[in-house]
């Protein structure tokens, strides 16, 4: 076959390890033809990109934005954000503005009013004054609700979540048992005592049919029963372990009162899920609206211990920044299968690599 004269790659790095994802950083870079990648990958996105199309969507999608920047992901996003400060900077002062404008006018209209009140029928000079002057700070009025003020989009990183204090187990062993894993006659992992504390945050990483998931499975099973630790899991194929027809509210919701209903849709709207999209079934949510809504579910359901298998594999790369940041301010366990080098380098203190049939402590 011809050598090919563009690449085109949609998401080349969602099903490989790291050390993959690392040789294909290395093969695109030695490329002497254009690529083209949709991906999710910021560290694919900063080690390889130089030039970067940002399609997206705000104001809850109700607007569609395109970006098309020459340069690094991380000059992108630093344009971006400069951008943004200005924008908010300036709706500020504007507004600002405005508001002084509006207290000014009424304090006027209303000595105006005082006066007219006041003065008598043997003053028809001064009342008619007073009647001209008061149309005219009417007119003011109508022009000064004309003005057209900046607004702020509200855009896809605006996620406004955060954990509360996670209670009754800083002082817990969340783990202290011997795991092992074989599939038929192959060991993937040997006999291995691991030992987890309430505020550890660990990853587990490895290349691919080493047993990752598998053990976290295990580690669920193990600690899903205890009475004593509300636990929240996010399995790798987590859209398996939802019921699809449901709709995100229904999803979350503990109990039927209004109460519930309320606060399932108040999470639902910090994650810039519209009104539509809160009661349309699940699966026609995308993937990454799917990972948000378990990060929800724990919030809600205060898990003081966290499993997740890949929780950002298919959040963009803006969302995983934020969901990053708030699940390093997580003061719960957090145990996590991860190929993310940027969740290993933010959100965890401590990366478990599998390999050789054994769980080996690594520098992050």
């Amino acid at each position: 076959a011809a050598a090919p004269n563009v690449l085109l790659l949609d998401e080349p790095t969602n099903d490989l390890d790291i050390h993959a994802i690392e040789w294909l950083e290395q093969f695109l870079d030695s490329l002497e033809i254009p690529v083209v990648f949709v991906t999710h990958d910021e560290s694919l996105l900063s080690n390889c990109a130089n030039r970067i199309l940002h399609l997206e969507q705000r104001n809850k999608k109700m607007k569609s934005v395109v970006n098309d920047f020459y340069g690094t992901y991380e000059e992108y996003l630093h344009t971006r954000q400069t951008a943004r400060n200005k924008e908010v900077k300036t709706a500020k002062k504007e507004k600002q503005e405005f508001l002084k404008k509006q207290k000014k006018l009424n304090d006027i209209r209303n000595a105006v009013h005082h006066a007219q009140n006041k003065v008598s029928r043997q003053a028809p000079h001064t009342a008619k004054m007073l009647k001209r002057k008061m149309h005219a700070v009417k007119a003011m009025e109508q022009r000064l609700e004309q003005v057209s003020l900046t607004k702020v989009d509200q855009v896809e990183e605006a996620i406004d979540l955060r954990f509360e204090l996670v209670y009754g187990i800083h002082k817990k062993v969340v783990l202290e048992h011997e795991f092992s894993i074989s599939v038929g006659s192959r060991v993937l992992l040997k006999p291995q005592m691991l030992s987890i504390h309430a505020r550890d945050k660990i990853a587990i990483t490895g290349k691919n049919g080493c047993g990752k998931s598998m053990l976290m499975k295990e580690i669920y099973a193990y600690l899903k029963d205890r009475s004593d630790l509300r636990i929240g899991y996010m399995p790798q194929n987590y859209g398996e372990q939802m019921d699809m027809d449901k709709n995100a509210i229904s999803f979350l919701l503990d109990s039927k009162d209004k109460n519930d209903v309320s606060r399932s849709r108040e999470l639902l709207g910090r994650i810039a899920l519209t009104r539509d999209e809160m009661e349309k079934p699940i699966h026609q949510l995308s993937e990454g609206s799917k990972a948000k809504l378990y990060l929800l579910k724990f919030i809600k359901q205060s898990a003081q211990v966290l499993l997740l298998d890949e929780p950002t594999r298919n959040l963009s790369p803006l969302s995983a920044a934020v969901i990053r940041t708030i699940l390093a301010s997580y003061d719960g366990c957090i145990i996590a299968v991860s190929h993310d080098r940027m969740f290993l380098c933010e959100t965890v203190n401590e990366v478990w690599v599998m390999e050789n049939q054994m769980l080996v402590t690594t520098d992050k």
